[in-house]
């Protein structure tokens, strides 16, 4: 029969071992991958536009970019939100908008 001691001592060191790690891996800063700077082919796949619109975007600072000597950076996070200002509202969001509209002026005069 083992000492219960010692079995005890062996599993209060595998603990320890396991959270030293969990330790160490929680220590590590998290890179979110959105914030990682992506190149100009990913953007031309995420926003379906060829390079040189891209380009001409960028030259026109119409579209989110970095600049680092000659170098361009995009963050694919930015992309996405460049992307989704240009939507465009459905009737029927629109017509939920104006009613929304016309309740609240008839409840600001009663």
């Amino acid at each position: 029969m083992q000492n219960p001691f010692s079995e005890l001592d062996q599993r209060l060191t595998s603990i320890e071992s396991i959270l030293l790690e969990l330790q160490a891996s929680l220590s590590q800063p998290k890179v979110d991958a959105s914030r990682l700077p992506i190149n100009i082919d990913r953007v031309s796949e995420l926003s379906n536009l060829a390079k040189p619109t891209i380009y001409s975007l960028v030259g026109a600072k119409k579209i989110p970019h970095a600049k680092q000597g000659k170098k361009l950076y995009f963050f694919e996070d930015e992309i996405i939100d460049w992307i989704r200002q240009g939507k465009r509202k459905t009737l029927t969001e629109i017509e939920a908008e104006a009613a929304a509209h016309l309740e609240n002026r008839r409840q600001k005069k009663t």
